[in-house]
């Protein structure tokens, strides 16, 4: 789980009881499907879940439905019911991830606004120094290269000597 998912505590604390970590590796195991028929590398994002097909919706994306044999054992009334309340709850989930994305911008707006007013500053205060050191720095670095020509004539007529 993600560090910021509300579960994350509770599923720490399940992980490290070896009562629960026996019963899920011994009672839950399933088979992925061939690569063949699933597109994906890791094997994990190709296991089949009892019960749940999947149905494009479209371009290639693709959502949850109800087994055959789920939909004749509770009656399509009743499997369409639960495939609705899956879909809202989807969006319900979405929805509320967007209010927590809004709510988490809202809360660090005032940080935003520093960092930008300061970035700026900052931003100013560098193309200032830079206008004035400009020249500086290109005389600089013209001596320093014609000073690099000296030394080396130098050392090389030396060398040339012996």
């Amino acid at each position: 789980l993600y560090p910021d998912n509300p579960l994350k505590n509770v599923w720490d604390k399940l992980m490290t009881s070896p009562d629960f970590t026996s019963t899920m590796t011994n009672s839950f195991s399933f088979k992925a499907y061939p690569t063949n028929i699933c597109p994906y590398a890791d094997p994990m994002l190709c296991v089949a879940f009892p019960g749940v097909d999947f149905a494009e919706v479209m371009n290639g994306y693709c959502t949850f439905k109800m087994a055959a044999d789920v939909v004749a054992a509770i009656g399509s009334s009743a499997s369409a019911a639960y495939e609705s309340l899956g879909g809202d709850a989807m969006a319900d989930a979405t929805t509320e991830q967007i209010g927590t994305w809004a709510g988490d911008f809202q809360k660090s707006i005032d940080t935003l606004i520093v960092v930008g007013l300061c970035s700026f500053v900052i931003g100013m205060t560098f193309l200032v120094i830079l206008r004035f050191t400009v020249p500086i720095c290109v005389w600089a670095s013209i001596f320093l290269v014609f000073l690099g020509f000296i030394v080396g004539g130098f050392l090389a007529f030396a060398r040339s000597s012996q």
